[in-house]
Parts: structure tokens; sequence; C-alpha cells
């Protein structure tokens, strides 16, 4: 039962690590297009 309870957390961690990470990819894109980028 523990287990199946760990690996929901693990999944749920990964998930939120994979937004986070992409959301950040999405802010730093708009900030280089907002002050002119390369």
């Amino acid at each position: 039962m523990s287990i199946i309870v760990h690996y929901r957390y693990i999944q749920l961690v990964h998930r939120f690590i994979a937004v986070a990470s992409l959301s950040v990819e999405y802010a730093a894109a708009a900030h280089i297009c907002e002050s002119g980028g390369p």
C-alpha cells in the first residue's frame, strides 16, 4: 500500500517539476522577446 502511495507521490513531484521548468522556460522566452531578443 505504501509503495503505491510513494509511487503516486513521485509521479506528482515529477509533474510539478516538469510544469515548473516549462513555466520558467516560457517566462525566459517572453523576457527575451520583450527585451528585443537576439
